[in-house]
């Protein structure tokens, strides 16, 4: 099942108005019970924080800790939120609760969000053992080592972002 714009329009117009509940109600009546429902309302909520509305977002994956504690989806959709929201060292804590809890779910962008996260943080060397552990964990994925050249150009340390590159 797809998001269209119509759903997400509604799910928000009822969370304006009505509240978490409401809206989380409604969400569910209109996902229903097909096999995708998860995968179906993870999409929602991201569209809904691409569109400005984190705290429905935030709320949405709330829901999901409580309703499917087993499955990483509404823990990282969480974290994701927190670092959209600017609240740095709380993205940092519940992305480590994701590598603790879910260590057979971890991606590439987890790496990404938690490092970004630790370099708002100004803790350049935290960061950089995160971005290498991505780079231990996923060599062939570009993440870690963007990620990394990248924390260090901010940073301004030009020679060792250049190796990165």
């Amino acid at each position: 099942m797809s998001i269209d714009n119509n759903v997400l329009t509604r799910v928000i117009e009822r969370f304006a108005h009505g509240g978490v509940d409401d809206a989380l109600v409604l969400l569910v009546n209109l996902v229903g019970d097909s096999p995708t429902w998860l995968k179906t309302i993870d999409e929602l909520a991201n569209d809904a924080l691409k569109m400005g509305e984190g705290d429905l977002s935030k709320a949405i994956y709330e829901h999901l800790k409580i309703i499917k504690p087993l499955s990483p989806i509404g823990y990282s959709g969480y974290a994701r939120c927190l670092f959209f929201e600017g609240a740095w060292q709380i993205c940092v804590d519940e992305w480590a609760l994701c590598f603790r809890d879910f260590p057979q779910h971890v991606r590439p962008n987890w790496y990404r969000q938690q490092g970004n996260a630790l370099l708002r943080l100004n803790r350049l060397t935290q960061a950089t053992d995160v971005f290498e552990s991505c780079i231990s964990r996923f060599p062939q994925s570009p993440v870690g080592y963007e990620s990394l050249a990248v924390g260090l150009q901010e940073k301004a340390y030009w020679r060792e972002a250049l190796r990165q590159w």
